[in-house]
């Protein structure tokens, strides 16, 4: 979702493919028709060499949320607009 909270792009993948598989393509694909985005949020689980990888080839800044301590189910993760 984009900073207005509207879809963006939508990807679906095969249930067994891991988000953070995927991810590289998924990144890919706005980087392309939506070169004036430069930031994407994303849980721990995208952690790792993912965030060099999306800085070094599409000079995106992949910002990794934490998730807040004690909580449990699903939950919206908070982020900074802007930051």
């Amino acid at each position: 979702m984009g900073t207005l909270g509207l879809t963006v792009m939508i990807t679906v993948t095969p249930a067994d493919i891991q988000d953070r598989d995927a991810a590289r393509d998924v990144f890919w694909r706005p980087h392309l028709t939506q070169p004036q985005i430069t930031q994407i949020w994303a849980d721990r689980g995208y952690a790792g060499d993912l965030v060099d990888w999306a800085r070094e080839r599409l000079w995106l800044s992949l910002r990794i949320v934490s998730r807040p301590e004690g909580v449990k189910g699903f939950v919206v993760l908070p982020h900074a607009a802007g930051a």
